[in-house]
């Protein structure tokens, strides 16, 4: 992700990760509810980052869950998954 892009742009999307959904299934609803307003489609998600990856980054713990964020580009689209509950995307 462009790093000035996240620190200086509102996001044009954000949406809570819904309760018992992971954050990568998230993404993939987040981005084709955009791409229903006319943003251009993506491949699938596993092209651009490890699903799976992405996920562990937010498990819970022992100790308790995770915090955090993790930010990818998916073509035009940079990607930010924070605390594993907020889906975030700029255009």
């Amino acid at each position: 992700m462009r790093e000035d892009s996240h620190s200086f742009t509102e996001p044009t999307v954000r949406a809570e990760v819904q309760e018992h959904e992971e954050p990568s299934i998230a993404v993939v609803r987040v981005l084709e509810a955009l791409e229903d307003d006319g943003v251009s489609a993506h491949g699938p998600l596993y092209e651009y980052v490890d699903p799976e990856s992405v996920d562990a980054l937010f498990d819970d713990t022992t100790t308790g869950t995770r915090n955090g964020s993790v930010m990818f580009s998916i073509e035009d689209v940079d990607v930010c998954v924070i605390d594993g509950e907020y889906v975030e995307l700029r255009t």
